[in-house]
């Protein structure tokens, strides 16, 4: 995982893979993909998402967790065994980032939260259906880039 990664690539294939060994030893796994490409267009520049990326620094040190860049800029926390409260804090540090921001001021764990939305990967059908959305994400990634090739 690239903390900080800015190149817009996105590590959509790295999402999968780690989606891929979850279905293996899927109890105590979730995901929480934080959608900051629906944040305004100005706190979507590229040095908010390595901000965003560097509050986790030190969570991802100390716990079973690893982050993704998708693309789009959104970030994916893929965690396992690892208590709520304590991703909670660090996903509240980033939505503290973006205090203005329409999409972080809806109270965080609600069911309105549109900022992060939490994915239970030890349930079977859940983790199928994240799997399918990341591989749509995997194609939109491709289109997009070869649009820039164009």
């Amino acid at each position: 995982m690239a903390v900080g990664s800015t190149d817009r690539e996105g590590e959509e294939p790295a999402l999968l893979s780690k989606l891929t060994r979850v279905r293996d030893n899927p109890a105590g796994s979730y995901a929480v993909h934080m959608h900051l490409s629906n944040l305004r267009e100005s706190n979507r520049q590229s040095y908010f998402i390595t901000i965003a990326c560097r509050a986790f620094e030190d969570f991802l040190s100390e716990n079973d967790a690893q982050l993704y860049t998708l693309f789009n800029g959104d970030l994916v926390l893929a965690c396992r065994l690892i208590a709520v409260d304590d991703v909670d804090a660090v996903i509240e540090k980033v939505r503290n980032l973006f205090p203005e921001d329409p999409l972080t001021r809806e109270e965080a764990g609600s069911y309105d939260d549109e900022f992060a939305t939490w994915h239970d990967l030890a349930q079977p059908d859940e983790l199928q259906s994240y799997v399918a959305l990341i591989n749509e994400f995997v194609a939109a990634a491709k289109e997009s880039k070869e649009k820039l090739k164009a």
